[in-house]
């Protein structure tokens, strides 16, 4: 729920609160598994060097994790702004999308 404050603020009715407490939780467990993944991809690039392997193996493998790390890092921010896209257009009041034009 959200602060007693903000509700007054924002001045949403029942099912935009619920909207918008949805929209956390998806925002939410969509961020912690792409952190998940990140951990994961960060700690095997702390193990790789420990691995002896040819350099060029050593090489491609980089790339990969790099190109993966990169691609967890555009998903999250896409995220975000598909989050703030909905909360705009979705959940606010009609009124805010008027003052915006």
């Amino acid at each position: 729920m959200l602060p007693c404050y903000l509700q007054e603020v924002l001045d949403l009715s029942q099912d935009q609160t619920a909207d918008l407490m949805r929209l956390r939780q998806l925002f939410l467990t969509k961020r912690r598994f792409l952190a998940l993944e990140r951990k994961r991809l960060v700690s095997f690039l702390a193990t790789f060097d420990d691995q002896l392997l040819h350099p060029s193996d050593n090489s491609t493998t980089a790339t990969d994790l790099v190109n993966r790390l990169k691609d967890n890092a555009l998903e999250d921010q896409q995220v975000l702004f598909k989050v703030v896209g909905a909360v705009w257009f979705g959940v606010c009041p009609p009124v805010w999308v008027l003052m915006s034009c």
